[in-house]
């Protein structure tokens, strides 16, 4: 059973590592389309711009955020299923850093190796994929600086849709990639490491005797 195995772990590692990295591609794609309006309205910056350049590039902006709401209809199981192993395997990991002892020096090395490798591919992921948030706001900076003479209609309803609408993948709704989820994750796993350190600590700790400083005892 041992090559039958070894084929499955392989096979599911595989799986494993092409899943972040279509969803990392997937991030930085869309993410560089909004980064290319951005750049385009920067060009334009602090000169009279006629209604019609608004309406186009508004309409442009919309048809990526429908681009980002069908991407993320079709990757939100899987990218709810990267998150998930990713934050499983980690937790897993620390577990067993206070639980195994490893004598031998190979063992130690791969075991620290494979954690801190997981813990920054599950980062590049989330911060590759939080990306498309960032860059969907980029343009908020650049229209908040035109001048008041050059303002129209049109410049008001496209800093509304930017700043209304949120604009990135998500795990099947339930949460949303972007830079806040990150710290959110960390904490998770500071706070689930804090937790395993303290019932470790309390098992090795001696039982405390049966004699309370609050008791006394009656001498004859």
């Amino acid at each position: 059973m041992s090559p039958f195995l070894l084929l499955i772990n392989v096979s599911l590692t595989f799986c494993w590592t092409f899943l972040d990295i279509f969803i990392m591609i997937t991030g930085i794609a869309i993410a560089t389309r909004f980064t290319q309006i951005t750049e385009r309205i920067r060009r334009m910056e602090k000169m009279m711009i006629p209604n019609s350049f608004w309406t186009e590039v508004r309409t442009h902006y919309l048809i990526l955020n429908e681009l980002v709401l069908y991407v993320d209809d079709r990757l939100s199981l899987l990218i709810l299923l990267s998150c998930a192993s990713n934050l499983y395997f980690i937790c897993l990991q620390l577990l067993n850093s206070f639980t195994n002892n490893y004598t031998n020096t190979l063992s130690t090395v791969y075991f620290w190796f494979s954690l801190f490798f997981v813990m920054g591919r599950t980062v590049c992921v989330l911060l590759c994929a939080a990306s498309i948030h960032d860059s969907s706001k980029t343009p908020l900076k650049t229209l908040r600086n035109v001048p008041t003479r050059f303002w129209s209609v049109e410049l008001g309803r496209f800093i509304y849709t930017i700043t209304k609408d949120t604009i990135a993948l998500s795990g099947r709704r339930f949460f949303y990639l972007t830079k806040r989820l990150v710290l959110a994750m960390a904490a998770t796993v500071a706070t689930y490491e804090l937790v395993v350190y303290d019932q470790v600590t309390s098992a090795e700790r001696p039982p405390d005797s049966e004699t309370h400083p609050c008791n006394w005892t009656h001498q004859e």
